[in-house]
């Protein structure tokens, strides 16, 4: 959850006024103290204060609430028009499913929202553990939303969690012409974290509009979004939208951490997540703004789709400036596993978009593009994904980009046996790997989910024969059958099929014991050569990040080389960094090492001017020689080009 960073600022008077103070503070401390549970049960009656008997309706117990309470609603379904809150509250149901507000019942309200949250004083609000169905067109607006917040002031938080929000036309009969909409935040200062929840059946799951807070939205689901028609044109499904646009002549200025994270979309057409600053319905002259936007690790599978006014296709993934005055800095795409069909792209990026970078994704559906960058203002960077094929970029089984695209180097898939060959009836583990990239570099966190990597084999079966990528590995066992030859194993990942070099041989015929000799002394090979700068040597990292801090040599046969628990300290604050080096050398060849700043680190070292980075390389060769050297440098942000956010 987020810090509110709530706290007391003292006068600097003395004597009585800050004996008033510190009383005051006494009474406040003992209001809190006093919160109280307001109970509502279907059995209930409203009558009293709900405290020491249930209420019958939860729109009772809210009214007789004070700000800090909570009020518990037990399970059953009721039948609340709409509950109107405006107070900062708990609102806690036994869970979903098993609370169910239905707001089908009203009629010709003044406001949407089944559960509407109108401009509550400054304070903490939750809302968790309900099933909210029945917003319609009745229901308040055009545009029927289940849960509204609405004017929220500075110096809060709003935890909305572990819900269930239903559209159907059982309960909103004009749902295809509507605009439905689950949860919708407007205008609001306060920090939000929307988790857990699951979002069905309706057009727009989430719309944050000109939300000033910091934002999470994590771990929710989206199925089954309906499009919605208005005239000739049908508008498909959205996931999440978070729209920055100023009002009435004021800028829409969103410069706090917006994080949408481990969300999963699937069973409609339309986008997944979108980034909107500004809109064709506000001043155009008003600037508007997102400067910190990350989306990660979200599993996103979707139908294509063409967005109607302006006949471009949804992408997954949207980044998007409406206006000349509006802007998107700083946004990461980083760990999503993104498959759209065509005529949708994986990610569209379009306007005035600066600084973003698109890493360590998974794009392989059949789209249009995999990146789209055709109405981009600049070049996109987008290295280290994975396109489908190991060949990358518009290779005839890869997904493809269009517009200024960065997108080399990329992630590439390897499949590997424990060992060269099997005896008939024997085994071997098979492994599919996607942890290297074109230029022979280790890259960490690759993305998980999407289809499984598939095994087979022609001289024996495997089990599983399906298995998830995880952390960019997955494993399967080989068995052999009676005829020995080519095992013919091969790993699929998406569009790309690698062969793995494996042979099935006859047992050797039985021989008469003879005595054992003693075990040979394994030849020992001279160590691995690790250069590294010495723990007071500094290094001053340029404008792109990266910078080379030592060299791994093999002296004979091979040697891996792993590169561990890299950590990047600056100003006391601890950021991510990636060690590039070749995975595998060959005797009498070297790797650089390489140290690559995330934007975040590059930020903060420019600003603080200097930092610290240590890891371990492990370098072990064939004999089975094996060095660990630690390193230790101290990195200089002389020469950065960035400026600190």
């Amino acid at each position: 959850m987020f810090t509110s960073g709530k706290g007391i600022r003292w006068s600097t008077r003395q004597g009585l006024l800050a004996c008033a103070i510190v009383a005051l503070l006494g009474l406040n401390v003992a209001a809190a103290s006093a919160a109280s549970t307001r109970n509502v049960s279907v059995t209930g009656n409203d009558t009293g204060d709900c405290v020491s008997a249930p209420c019958q309706t939860i729109q009772y117990a809210v009214d007789e609430a004070d700000p800090g309470d909570t009020v518990a609603v037990a399970a059953g379904t009721f039948d609340e028009p709409q509950v109107i809150v405006d107070q900062a509250l708990t609102l806690r149901g036994a869970g979903a499913g098993e609370t169910i507000v239905d707001g089908s019942s009203a009629n010709a309200l003044p406001h949407a929202g089944t559960f509407y949250f109108d401009g509550p004083s400054s304070g903490d609000i939750e809302v968790s553990g309900f099933t909210l169905q029945g917003a319609n067109a009745k229901n308040g607006s055009a545009e029927p939303m289940l849960l509204v917040f609405s004017n929220l002031m500075p110096g809060g938080e709003v935890v909305v969690t572990d819900n269930e929000f239903i559209a159907e036309a059982e309960f909103d009969p004009e749902i295809a012409t509507d605009f439905s909409l689950g949860l919708y935040v407007g205008s609001a200062e306060a920090d939000l974290e929307i988790t857990d929840n699951s979002f069905r059946g309706m057009w727009q799951g989430i719309l944050l509009e000109n939300s000033a807070g910091a934002t999470i939205v994590s771990a929710n689901e989206f199925s089954e979004l309906v499009p919605t028609v208005a005239g000739e044109d049908s508008y498909p499904g959205e996931g999440v939208f978070v729209l920055a646009t100023g009002a009435n002549g004021n800028a829409g200025e969103v410069s706090t951490s917006q994080v949408v994270s481990e969300n999963s979309f699937h069973d409609y057409a339309g986008f997944g997540i979108a980034f909107q600053s500004g809109h064709h319905s506000v001043d155009p002259t008003t600037p508007n703004s997102f400067s910190d936007v990350t989306v990660a690790g979200n599993q996103i599978d979707l139908g294509g789709s063409i967005f109607p006014t302006t006949d471009r296709p949804l992408p997954g993934v949207l980044l998007k400036t409406d206006q000349d005055e509006s802007t998107i800095e700083d946004a990461e795409i980083v760990g999503n596993t993104i498959a759209v069909s065509a005529p949708g792209n994986d990610i569209g990026v379009e306007g005035e978009v600066s600084g973003t970078e698109i890493r360590l994704n998974r794009l392989a559906g059949s789209p249009a593009a995999g990146v789209d960058a055709s109405l981009a203002s600049g070049t996109v960077v987008a290295t280290d994904n994975w396109w489908g094929c190991n060949e990358g970029p518009g290779a005839p089984a890869c997904t493809t980009v269009s517009g200024e695209v960065d997108d080399a180097p990329n992630l590439v898939l390897s499949g590997a046996a424990s060992s060269s060959q099997v005896e008939t009836g024997g085994s071997a583990t098979i492994s599919a790997t996607l942890d290297t990239n074109s230029d022979g570099e280790t890259v960490p966190l690759v993305p998980a989910g999407g289809e499984p990597v598939v095994f087979e084999a022609g001289l024996g079966s495997m089990a599983p024969v399906a298995a998830p990528l995880l952390e960019g590995f997955a494993t399967s066992t080989f068995t052999a059958g009676s005829q020995a030859g080519d095992a013919g194993v091969t790993v699929g990942l998406d569009n790309q099929l690698v062969s793995v070099p494996l042979s099935v041989v006859a047992p050797p015929a039985p021989t008469p014991p003879t005595p054992v000799p003693p075990a040979p002394t394994p030849p020992v090979g001279n160590p691995p050569v690790i250069k590294v700068s010495s723990g007071d040597s500094t290094k001053t990292v340029p404008p792109s990040g990266q910078v080379t801090v030592g060299t791994v040599s093999c002296p004979s046969g091979t040697c891996d080389v792993v590169a561990k628990s890299p950590k990047m300290t600056i100003g006391g604050k601890s950021y991510r960094v990636t060690v590039k080096v070749r995975r595998q050398i060959a005797a009498g060849d070297s790797s650089s090492i390489k140290v690559v700043l995330s934007r975040a680190a590059r930020a903060a070292l420019a600003k603080e001017g200097k930092g610290r980075l240590s890891f371990k390389i492990t370098v072990t060769t064939s004999t089975g020689t094996t060095r660990t050297v630690t390193v230790k440098v101290k990195l200089t942000g002389k020469g950065q080009g960035g400026k600190a956010q």
